[in-house]
């Protein structure tokens, strides 16, 4: 089965929509901006703290509150900005995806890859994509639009299912895993 499809800029924007939402993302977001924002809090708080201990301390508070809100809103303007490169740019384009028995082939103008299935670790479908994530970064990113029908859609994240979990139930059990 092989799916023919472009990519385009509203595809990327939906790439980092997905990559933020993902929730080892969102936790690792939340550990930097609490650790910018206390730092950030801790130097304005030494600074102003010779004049009104009180005053510093709320001001600090509410420097670092600030913070928290707005750091989310600066990395999606980074984002946004990106999907704008030049670099993205190279990322666009056409993909064809075959599934082969021993894994997903993507090929587009700047190569092919074959991705194996014991490296996809789940299939993620949202309104309009499905995301297949492989390795610590990577995700191979399809447009609803890149199947003829919902049935054919339906069809295709069922094949890449079974055969994601077939692999996974043939790798070996390691020495650090208990068996029940």
């Amino acid at each position: 089965m092989s799916i023919t499809y472009e990519l385009t800029k509203d595809d990327g924007v939906a790439l980092m929509k997905y990559l933020w939402q993902r929730p080892e993302r969102r936790q690792k977001e939340r550990k930097e901006n609490d650790t910018i924002a206390v730092a950030f809090a801790i130097v304005v708080w030494m600074l102003v703290s010779r004049a009104a201990s009180n005053l510093a301390l709320l001001i600090a508070l509410g420097v670092g509150l600030y913070l928290l809100q707005a750091l989310p809103q600066l990395r999606e303007r980074r984002g946004k900005r990106w999907v704008n490169s030049e670099g993205f740019q190279q990322w666009l384009g056409g993909r064809t995806v075959s599934l082969e028995e021993n894994g997903l082939r993507v090929a587009s103008s700047r190569g092919e890859r074959l991705i194996y299935w014991g490296t996809i670790s789940e299939a993620i479908e949202t309104e309009s994509h499905l995301f297949l994530p492989f390795g610590l970064l990577e995700v191979v990113v399809i447009p609803h639009r890149a199947f003829e029908t919902d049935e054919s859609r339906s069809a295709f994240l069922a094949e890449v299912n079974a055969r994601q979990a077939a692999t996974q139930a043939t790798k070996p059990v390691s020495h650090e895993e208990e068996i029940v």
